[in-house]
């Protein structure tokens, strides 16, 4: 490897001919394994020939001859799943890593990753990442280097797809075109480093907690030098510039926790919920701060925004509602005074929104207290204003959203929020018709949703890259279909109640597809889970769509929904969401079997919910809404088993679910909240005894008339 170097486009050429022969193996599912420049030969100088298939995998095939844990290539060139043993996941994606090592070597004279000993390679494959090959030699191409960087990610679903996505970009390269892959920012650097050393990011989220607290006393300090500004102007500049760089720093760092990155990757909750505490102490301790002046009033107002989005993430909603207030009333101001500015129009658009997120939020907790029994007084009233709140703040986005269009016609962002503001402001409208059983709103809800469409598809059509309109273009199939179930509900006509289940059915595929072809990076957390919401809607409408005809379908789709939530949770054990919409879907899946009096099936799914809200419990001992589910689940399981008669059934669920969270009790203090759970599910129990021995002397007396007759 420390021969002379070849110039970077031959090697860019040679690379592109070996890509083309791994996907002609991968074609034929042959995965080679031990890529690496020695396997490599030159023909004649000019064409390389792929040798040394030793090493070999049939990818439809066990690998027999291996075991789990034992590590089999070159250590400098191999992927981190096959550095580690881990021989179920290996992939043609494990090749793409070793083509991108081989052009790193020939480019670079050296292997991304050479230790003193064969371990020290491997932990350096599994943990760090390979030298900048700019660093290595500056006569290498930026996009080369990108190309590299790409390849060696340490998560296969971060690499190429396929060897031939590969070759492809080299040719790109070669002809002068731009590549698709782009080079990693720094925040996206730092979030893979830290799921690759989870404890070691954890003690520096920690020390980030107490260095930003620390800053922010020297931001108190530097503002207060304000105050003698006739005293020390110059040290006052200076101070100004210095809290600015540091207040971008910091914010940089809680958008990363709290938006679009640390709340989308597996694993990595605990350190959000560090970074997101620091944040509500910076943000307000700015507001505290921040003076009062015409000047300032833009940031105070900024910050009082930011300040209710952490506590919003906090579950701490009536601090986010009386600083979404103060935001508004500072944003309503500077609008007056700016009729026709895109930032301010902008500025007080998110505002708006951002109340509309939280009164939904807030009637969806309604809503639940509603299902559970618990509504009483004046609650309903404030359930029904939260959803005049939801409409009426998602009405004023739009507004303002189309404003911003009009200034800046060409900006796609702009057009994304406001087919997300026109989209959004349907849904109120059709959740509050349905709440008041109006189906004239929900058909106009349908038709403001499909305006959002119509603008999104425009935009796909002229932009089909667009990767975030074809997301939003995926939610907004999903929320038709939701209106519409919603609508079939209430509709008494029977063949529209049949054309409402196959409009809904039609969107969620549309959905699924749209969803499915996202590229993985887009396959984020929250789009997983909409994801496993669309299979599971859809088994619901065919269910009551086609009935038994629909049994292989509907069955499909809750499997589908099921597995994919599972993988959910068992990626992210800790969040409490994912576990209770697995336990929703469980229990749809449940109530599903009985109603095709599959008892012995329905049974086992109702096993499996009530265990996924007991470890739901278990993640939030506080929160008793998992609880409070169980017992719904419970209610309405045993309500249709006494319609049927079956009161076995009923009474050995009850007396499952009784045992299971009793044991659940005894465990901890934690769980006292328990109690009334328990003493609900075991009057239930007593109810469903009464009445199988009522039906029991019914049935003797029945008999022994019936027998008198006979005589």
């Amino acid at each position: 490897t420390h021969a002379k170097l070849l110039p970077p486009r031959r090697v860019a050429e040679l690379m592109e001919q070996v890509c083309h022969a791994v996907q002609y193996a991968h074609d034929r599912a042959v995965i080679h394994r031990d890529l690496k420049p020695a396997n490599i030969m030159l023909e004649n100088d000019k064409i390389p020939r792929l040798a040394d298939f030793g090493l070999a995998k049939n990818m439809h095939e066990d690998d027999g001859l291996t075991m789990t844990g034992q590590v089999m290539g070159t250590p400098s060139y191999m992927a981190p799943e096959q550095a580690t043993g881990k021989l179920d996941e290996i992939s043609n994606r494990t090749d793409v890593y070793s083509l991108g090592a081989t052009l790193y070597a020939l480019l670079a004279g050296k292997p991304p990753f050479s230790g003193g000993t064969m371990l020290e390679t491997i932990r350096q494959v599994v943990r760090t990442e390979a030298e900048s090959l700019t660093h290595v030699s500056r006569s290498v191409p930026r996009d080369l280097q990108t190309i590299c960087e790409k390849c060696l990610a340490k998560s296969p679903s971060d690499r190429y797809a396929s060897a031939a996505d590969l070759a492809d970009d080299l040719r790109r390269y070669l002809d002068g075109f731009p590549i698709s892959a782009r080079p990693l920012a720094p925040w996206a650097r730092s979030l893979r480093w830290c799921q690759r050393n989870p404890i070691e990011a954890t003690l520096l989220a920690i020390t980030a907690t107490a260095l930003i607290a620390g800053t922010i006393v020297s931001v108190r300090f530097g503002l207060e030098a304000k105050r003698q500004a006739a005293v020390a102007r110059a040290s006052l500049a200076e101070a100004r510039e210095n809290a600015q760089k540091l207040r971008q720093s910091i914010e940089e760092s809680i958008v990363f926790a709290s938006e679009d990155v640390l709340a989308q990757e597996p694993g990595m909750q605990a350190a959000r919920a560090v970074l997101l505490k620091t944040a509500q102490r910076y943000y307000a301790e700015l507001v505290t701060q921040t003076t009062r002046d015409a000047a300032s009033q833009s940031a105070l107002a900024e910050a009082q925004f930011k300040l209710a989005k952490v506590q919003m993430a906090l579950g701490q909603d009536v601090e986010a509602g009386e600083a979404l207030s103060k935001s508004l009333d500072i944003q309503k101001k500077l609008a007056d005074q700016q009729p026709r500015d895109a930032v301010t129009l902008t500025a007080l658009a998110k505002s708006h929104n951002q109340l509309a997120t939280l009164a939904q939020k807030k009637w969806q907790g309604l809503t639940q207290l509603r299902d559970m029994g618990k509504l009483a007084g004046n609650q309903a009233t404030k359930a029904d204003r939260q959803l005049d709140d939801w409409q009426q703040h998602s009405t004023e986005v739009v507004r303002l959203r189309k404003l911003v269009v009009e200034l800046e016609p060409e900006d796609l962002e702009s057009r994304r929020l406001l087919a997300s503001a026109m989209m959004n402001e349907g849904n109120a409208i059709g959740i509050r018709g349905y709440a008041r059983n109006d189906l004239t709103e929900q058909d106009r809800a349908r038709q403001k949703i499909l305006e959002a469409q119509k603008v999104r598809l425009a935009v796909l059509q002229e932009f089909p890259e667009e990767v975030l309109m074809r997301r939003d273009l995926a939610r907004g199939y999903f929320n038709l279909a939701n209106i519409e179930l919603q609508a079939a509900d209430q509709d008494l006509d029977d063949q529209s109640y049949s054309n409402r289940l196959q409009l809904s059915a039609d969107d969620l595929t549309q959905a699924i597809d749209a969803y499915e072809r996202l590229p993985s990076r887009e396959r984020v957390l929250d789009t997983q889970l909409e994801l496993a919401r669309c299979y599971r809607l859809r088994a619901d409408a065919y269910f009551r769509l086609l009935g038994e005809k629909g049994m292989d379908k509907v069955v499909s789709d809750y499997r589908h929904a099921e597995k994919l939530l599972k993988a959910l949770t068992d990626r992210n054990p800790n969040v409490y969401r994912y576990r209770v919409v697995l336990a929703e879907t469980q229990y749809n899946f449940c109530g599903f079997w009985f109603l095709n009096t599959q008892n012995d099936q329905a049974a086992e799914q109702l096993a499996k919910s009530r265990s996924t809200l007991l470890q739901a419990l278990r993640v939030d001992p506080q929160n008793a809404n998992a609880a409070d589910q169980l017992v719904l689940f419970s209610q309405n399981i045993v309500d249709h088993l006494i319609e049927k008669k079956e009161f076995d059934l009923a009474g050995q669920l009850l007396r499952d679910a009784i045992q299971e969270l009793l044991a659940l009790q005894q465990d901890s203090e934690e769980y006292s909240g328990l109690q009334p759970s328990i003493e609900t599910l075991e009057s239930l129990a007593r109810k469903v005894q009464s009445l199988r021995i009522e039906a029991k002397t019914l049935e003797d007396v029945t008999g022994a008339v019936l027998r008198q007759y006979v005589c």
